[in-house]
């Protein structure tokens, strides 16, 4: 993929954006580059458990489910205001990452919802579920 290949999809990149990949892109050390193909798990969202990511210079955060939401909303920020290139976030969010971590709407399992026969509940689980994950900081379902 070449870099101007972003302002198509999924992507749509427009040229400000576009720009600032490419300068953010020049800056980086190869060692850089690695880093920010790594997206360790890590349950200890704590400053003495982030600041090590931080310091390798990883490209996100997998965070495990049980996690209480205000700290996952806290160390989303704590990353974000430490880190030289935005990190993307991830979690598992098929049933909300609010419920996956603590505090959000429950949902039945997949198959539950398939069973019901209604594509319109399998699709309100998924909106929802995206919502209170972007409510959380997540912009990967993984």
């Amino acid at each position: 993929m070449r870099l101007d290949d972003l302002r198509k999809a999924p992507f749509h990149l427009d040229a400000e954006a576009l720009a600032w990949v490419k300068r953010t892109l020049g800056k980086l050390s190869l060692r850089a580059k690695l880093g920010q193909m790594m997206l360790p798990l890590s349950a200890n969202l704590t400053e003495e458990g982030l600041d090590p990511l931080l310091k390798a210079g990883v490209g996100g955060l997998f965070r495990p489910a049980g996690m209480p939401v205000g700290l996952v909303r806290e160390s989303t920020a704590y990353l974000h205001a430490r880190s030289k290139v935005p990190m993307i976030m991830a979690s598992d969010i098929e049933f909300s990452e609010k419920d996956s971590i603590g505090g959000g709407t429950p949902f039945p399992g997949q198959m539950a919802v398939g069973a019901a026969g209604e594509v319109e509940w399998a699709r309100r689980m998924g909106t929802l579920a995206a919502r209170e994950g972007r409510y959380c900081g997540t912009r990967w379902s993984v």
